[in-house]
């Protein structure tokens, strides 16, 4: 993490309590959408990181271990 970097839930001052984050316990209602070859790991654990449900393509879970070293990122 860069010391210049604020989450979302950090910089607004507003709650952010709804429906949604109370049924899925998430901090602020945002989800990410599991779009192949354009939303992967490093968005989902972006989403996840600012408190909010950062999702998967369903196919990278079949495979051993991809599901892990996509949310790591590339080296």
């Amino acid at each position: 993490h860069s010391p210049y970097t604020l989450s979302l839930h950090d910089a607004l001052p507003i709650s952010l309590q709804t429906r949604l984050t109370k049924l899925l316990n998430i901090r602020v209602p945002l989800v990410s959408a599991p779009m192949t070859g354009v939303a992967g790991g490093l968005l989902a654990a972006s989403v996840c990181r600012a408190g909010g449900l950062g999702l998967l393509v369903s196919p990278l879970l079949h495979v051993k271990g991809s599901c892990a070293d996509e949310i790591a990122g590339p080296l």
